[in-house]
């Protein structure tokens, strides 16, 4: 580093030879440091055959140095599976920084499919015309999920391409190839393009019916300011009037997302309809531009029954989720509390969003008193209480003092805990181990994915049985907030008009952001209407949930997941 520091060149390139790994990582960057053509070779060597901390260092500097015979070392490391996700971003950040458009596009066109990805991403991110619509879009149905995902994610960035993309999504449902895979596919790109008039008169289409309607409308569900398509209008209030409750809820979002005045008589007539089920009238009544996210007294009643411990447990996720959003009177929180007393692990982390817009000291001392009977308070961080609590009058937060000392303590027990419930856990049977991670009080697979079916909001679990051991599969279901897995780390995104969610980050752009909340529904946010995004130390999965079962049923689930090899 000193030799770095006087800019002596080749003095710090005698490091990158050094027998010590410790100081062939210090001598890499001070050759990018330094921008020594000289070592690039040097660089080269070490990318391809050298420890992974070292590896990642001299990937940087070959991308600081910028020589376009260095991003040869780099496809070389990108077409290994072995490589770990540091080493993976820090070779395709250089790649973009070396710019060698041709070299980049030589390994997408004849690599293999990690080496595709991952030029794909690269190449995506320099300046060029290199990418076209011929080469990307054969790669949408492409067996291998990363490669389709990279794929997805460069189409839907390419508005010019929007022709394209709706003459492919019109033409698999022209030929009655619209399984699941495309579906999926559809259902992420046409909300990125819906501006294009393309796409919009795709959607315009599929709104008459048939197969495309349920895809059209979870579309426009899930677009980000698409505004309204007089083409769209006579078929989506058809939609709201459908007898089917499944496609009315998905007319319910679609219009909602469009923000028209124009289905306000319509979402009000099936708001009023006593005949359609609870959640869906809400939605209907919530939906109207008038309402602006305020629930009148029936439909916060209507909202309110959604939370009893008896309904099953999507009924009162989704019922949570709506009550965080909703923009409550000081008097509907009082009467939430009654509800917050009786939350279990699910719905209770969600429940407290909706407590972050008052500041009233009577709603928090009720607060306070309806959580400290709470059955899901083991699944709330103390400091995620204490930080919602500093929005109240001081006399609050002290009177909250008492359960946020006991909450610690508790935290301290955890280990104690684990060790009892270990020794105490009884023969498990896998196949009634099934049966509990399918079961409504645990209802795992909205979340997770075994094989080819489940949520895709936590991780896969379909190998989890080769890397973890009883006790670590133990304390992820009783404490999944211990060890949360790379990449489902949860984030409260707040908004300008004062909404909080709290979910995973699916995707994200400069234009929305995608995250899955504790339901496992994907929700889009538009770029600019979020005002902050913070890493929440809090689990998505619900802590508690081994309270929900009896020994002999964690044991039977513990047994199911262990033998997912």
């Amino acid at each position: 580093w000193v030799l770095a520091r006087r800019g002596d060149a080749r003095g710090a390139r005698r490091g990158l030879g050094d027998k010590d790994a410790g100081v062939r990582q210090a001598a890499c960057p001070a050759a990018g440091m330094l921008d020594d053509e000289v070592a690039v070779s040097s660089l080269m060597r070490i990318v391809r055959h050298d420890k992974a901390q070292v590896q990642r260092e001299a990937a940087a500097a070959l991308g600081r140095i910028g020589e376009s015979r260095g991003a040869t070392a780099l496809l070389d490391l990108l077409s290994r599976d072995s490589i770990d996700r540091e080493i993976e971003h820090a070779a395709i950040y250089a790649l973009i920084e070396i710019g060698d458009r041709d070299r980049a596009l030589d390994g997408f066109k004849h690599g293999n499919e990690l080496l595709q990805r991952r030029a794909l991403v690269a190449l995506n991110q320099m300046k060029g015309d290199e990418i076209v619509a011929e080469m990307i879009l054969p790669l949408l149905t492409s067996a291998n999920e990363d490669l389709r995902a990279a794929a997805v994610g460069v189409t839907g960035e390419r508005k010019d391409w929007a022709r394209d993309v709706a003459e492919l999504v019109g033409g698999w449902m022209t030929i009655g190839n619209l399984d699941e895979t495309r579906a999926g596919i559809a259902q992420e790109l046409l909300p990125k393009l819906m501006s294009e008039a393309p796409v919009r008169g795709l959607i315009a289409r599929m709104l008459q019916g048939g197969v495309g309607l349920n895809l059209a409308l979870e579309a426009l569900a899930n677009s980000v300011g698409a505004g309204l398509d007089k083409s769209w209008t006579a078929p989506l209030e058809k939609a709201l009037r459908s007898a089917d409750d499944r496609i009315a809820g998905r007319a319910v979002a679609a219009a909602a997302a469009l923000k028209a005045k124009v289905f306000d008589p319509a979402l009000a007539a099936l708001g009023s309809d006593d005949s359609r089920p609870a959640l869906l009238r809400v939605k209907a009544l919530a939906g109207q531009t008038s309402r602006a996210g305020r629930l009148d007294d029936s439909a916060f009643a209507l909202l309110l029954g959604q939370l009893a411990p008896d309904k099953p447990a999507t009924a009162r996720g989704e019922a949570a989720r709506m009550f965080a959003n909703a923009r409550l009177t000081s008097s509907q929180m009082m009467s939430l509390c009654g509800a917050v007393s009786q939350a279990g692990p699910l719905e209770l982390p969600i429940l407290i969003n909706a407590f972050y817009k008052s500041r009233d000291a009577k709603v928090g001392g009720s607060f306070v008193e309806a959580v400290r009977r709470a059955p899901g308070i083991g699944n709330v961080p103390p400091a995620e209480i204490k930080r919602m609590l500093t929005r109240y009058p001081t006399e609050v937060l002290d009177m909250a003092g008492p359960l946020l000392n006991q909450l610690l303590k508790q935290r301290a027990e955890q280990a104690q805990r684990l060790a009892t419930l270990e020794a105490s856990m009884k023969g498990g049977d896998a196949k009634r181990g099934e049966a509990v991670y399918h079961a409504q009080k645990t209802l795992c697979a909205v979340c997770h994915r075994v094989g080819d079916k489940g949520g895709r909001v936590g991780p896969d679990l379909s190998r989890i049985g080769r890397i973890r051991t009883t006790r670590d599969l133990l304390e992820s279901i009783v404490y999944p907030s211990s060890s949360i897995a790379r990449d489902f780390e949860s984030y409260s995104v707040d908004t300008k008009d004062g909404d909080s969610h709290v979910g995973v980050i699916l995707r994200e752009s400069d234009d929305e952001l995608q995250i899955a909340v504790a339901s496992g529904q994907p929700m889009k946010l538009s770029r600019k209407s979020v005002s902050a995004v913070r890493p929440n130390s809090l689990s998505l999965m619900p802590q508690g949930l081994d309270q929900a079962m009896s020994e002999q049923e964690l044991s039977d689930l513990i047994a199911f997941l262990k033998g997912l090899k």
